[in-house]
């Protein structure tokens, strides 16, 4: 990654544009981690995990026999997608975490604001416009887009590596959100999560025609 970044030149000055960067990420994982003491990236996140008081045994780069034995296999197309990337451990902050459903739940929650954590006073900071040229609207990973539809938007933060596609995607002023894992690298489910969003606004699946009474966010 330094051998990279030594030959590596701006194309634009800082805070001028914005692109989406997986050497960005991994880069800002490492210098954290330095900084917060710590001897890894993973060490860092299971550290933060016990600070804000949650509870999220799943998310991990290193697993368990348990973990091991429970792994969803992943699909690109229809047929299996190579296991995991040449570029970790080095880029670990750029997608190297395993996560459930059950976790991600807990960790949409307590961004919603719905957890008791003593990091709740984050939230705001977390979540904040920091940068907006009307086509990109980004906060602290999050991004920010219109829910078709309705005059909301929603934050959002997509994954996808080998095999796998995340969406985590939530409207905070409604206290609504979804999760979408998929273990196939060919599917993206962003229309579905908005489809899920719109339902629990009380909107209706436009595939029916129907409305749905609003529903409150189930962890379990």
């Amino acid at each position: 990654m330094y051998q990279d970044l030594a030959r590596y030149a701006l194309a634009v000055p800082p805070a001028r544009n914005w692109n989406y960067s997986n050497v960005g990420f991994a880069l800002l994982a490492h210098v954290l981690s330095t900084l917060a003491n710590r001897e890894s990236y993973e060490e860092m996140v299971r550290s933060l995990i016990v600070d804000l008081g949650l509870s999220l045994p799943d998310t991990t780069i290193t697993l368990d026999d348990d973990q091991r034995h429970r792994v969803a296999l992943g699909f690109a197309a229809g047929k299996r997608a190579p296991w995991r990337t040449s570029t970790w451990p080095a880029y670990a902050g750029s997608g190297g975490l395993y996560s459930s459903l059950d976790d991600m739940l807990e960790w949409l929650a307590y961004n919603l604001g719905l957890v008791a954590s003593p990091g709740n006073d984050l939230l705001a900071m977390m979540q904040k416009v920091y940068f907006n040229d009307g086509l990109n609207i980004i906060g602290l990973g999050w991004q920010y887009a219109p829910l078709p539809t309705t005059s909301l938007r929603y934050l959002s933060k997509s994954g996808q590596t080998n095999g796998f596609v995340s969406f985590v995607a939530m409207i905070r002023e409604q206290r609504i959100g979804t999760v979408v894992l998929c273990n196939d690298s060919t599917m993206w489910p962003q229309t579905l999560v908005e489809e899920v969003l719109r339902i629990l606004l009380g909107e209706g699946s436009p595939r029916d025609g129907t409305s749905n009474e609003r529903t409150g966010l189930n962890l379990r």
